[in-house]
């Protein structure tokens, strides 16, 4: 269509907008905003993992202290 001079001013506009500098730095930031957003989802699952190594750390210590289980001691008492 745009070779036979038919298409519709709505498309050749579309088509212009894509060429532009403009076009191109919002698709940049578009990639670069995505890359963030699983940059900080990662991060996140890291420190649930940290959280958790953490936590079985502690339990792990609890236990030596006596020859009673983790589970023998509760969280409030200490």
């Amino acid at each position: 269509m745009l070779r036979e001079g038919r298409a519709p001013a709505q498309i050749v506009v579309h088509f212009l907008k894509l060429a532009t500098e403009k076009a191109k730095y919002e698709n940049e930031k578009l990639k670069a905003e995505t890359e963030m957003t699983v940059s900080k989802s990662e991060l996140l699952k890291s420190q649930q993992h940290s959280e958790e190594l953490y936590a079985e750390a502690i339990k792990a210590f609890k236990s030596y202290g006596g020859g009673e289980t983790a589970e023998d001691y509760d969280d409030d008492d200490y």
